[in-house]
């Protein structure tokens, strides 16, 4: 695939982009991204932004990639659950290991943060993400090339996923984080679907793509149906939704941007209004700390992972009059508080408190802090930011999200 490299020619053939489907930017419908901020991006982009031209580039070669990859399938897998299909999606829980006193290991034995290696084999959960991350970044290029191919590539990787009848995934996640020895699945599996809002929000960017079409998305919307329902109903979903750590909080954000995504507003404000206000409440202290996340053997990768559920949860908010960026519990807790406890720690130099036994990535800040800095308009968060590394700001797609953050 060629690359476009010179940035002049990128600026022309923008312009007339944007001249051609000005309309379609306008009514963006995207459920976790800001479509504005996106369209804002494409603007300047248009406009030779050179402060956007990495990240363009980055853009182009990671969804050339992704065109090139083979599209991924739960009918891969070597293993079929007892439900007698492979289209029942499968994952072995990450931390558990074989019992060495016993001859056959069984049942496994926790080990908190220590991540199995073969539990990380044959996973329908990575196909999942990965799957999900290749049609956000393909959207994505769609949107700010136009080339069509890019749409076509997305639009084929989830139909393969999600669609057709010979490899689609069915819409559940019972037999998710098996714990060998001790059960074929559990509620804490419902964590490996948490990217479902970059899901919904490549759906909705390629429906202005010739590639995805009338069926296509009457299809995936039912599919996202079927899988809210079942998240609400089923006793895995019943028992996650019940946790009262990160678990929880990644339940809300997933059943939220389903609801928003086929139309459920009453699901979706009772869970962005009420349940996701009962979690700050409950999950984080007057100081900002997580204590449940605290308490773990990786302390700082879990706050973080929560503050990422947190930021999301903030974020879709958006759509049913929500403002949970500036909402404070009566204990003190809010968003705010557990981002500014977490925040100075971008720099690498500082030493948090509590040692995590397997080093944090710089990753783990960005996308909340980006989202936090411009949600508070804050230049001591932005400064945060611009504290991780350059190639990780230009690479990643929040950039185009947030195109006034670094």
């Amino acid at each position: 695939m060629r690359r476009i490299s010179h940035w002049p020619v990128l600026a022309l053939c923008a312009l007339a982009l944007i001249s051609a489907r000005s309309d379609a930017q306008a009514t963006l419908r995207t459920i976790l991204a800001r479509g504005e901020n996106l369209a804002e991006s494409k603007r300047r982009l248009a406009k030779g932004d050179a402060g956007l031209k990495a990240s363009y580039d980055a853009l182009v070669s990671s969804a050339g990639k992704a065109l090139a990859a083979e599209p991924m399938s739960v009918m891969q897998k070597k293993r079929t659950p007892s439900s007698g299909t492979k289209h029942d999606y499968m994952s072995m829980a990450p931390y558990y290991w074989p019992d060495t006193t016993k001859p056959n290991g069984l049942p496994f034995l926790s080990r908190d943060g220590e991540m199995y290696p073969e539990s990380r084999l044959d996973h329908d959960g990575l196909r999942m993400q990965q799957t999900i991350a290749r049609a956000k970044t393909l959207s994505y290029a769609w949107y700010f090339t136009g080339d069509v191919r890019y749409a076509e590539g997305a639009a084929k990787i989830l139909r393969i996923f999600f669609l057709d009848s010979a490899t689609r995934m069915n819409p559940n996640l019972q037999f998710a984080q098996a714990i060998m020895g001790v059960s074929e699945g559990r509620s804490f599996g419902l964590i490996d679907s948490r990217t479902v809002p970059d899901l919904v929000d490549a759906v909705r960017i390629l429906e202005d793509s010739p590639a995805w079409t009338r069926q296509d998305d009457a299809v995936m919307t039912s599919w996202c149906r079927q899988f809210m329902t079942w998240m609400l109903e089923s006793k895995n979903g019943r028992e996650e939704r019940a946790t009262t750590n990160n678990h929880g909080v990644f339940y809300d954000e997933q059943v939220a941007s389903l609801a928003l995504f086929v139309g459920d507003s009453a699901i979706a404000r009772e869970i962005l209004g009420t349940s996701a206000r009962a979690r700050i409440a409950s999950q984080i202290d007057s100081a900002g700390k997580q204590q449940r996340e605290l308490a773990r053997t990786r302390p700082l990768h879990y706050t973080l992972f929560n503050i990422e559920a947190f930021t999301m949860l903030a974020e879709l908010a958006r759509h049913v009059d929500g403002d949970l960026w500036h909402y404070a519990a009566n204990t003190g807790g809010s968003i705010e508080r557990a981002i500014r406890f977490a925040a100075p720690y971008a720099d690498s130099r500082l030493v948090f408190p509590s040692k995590d036994i397997t080093p944090v990535g710089a990753d783990a800040f960005l996308v909340p802090l980006r989202r936090a800095a411009a949600a508070y308009h804050d230049r001591e968060l932005s400064h945060d930011v611009e504290q991780l590394p350059m190639v990780l700001r230009t690479s990643d797609l929040s950039r185009f999200e947030f195109p006034d953050q670094p």
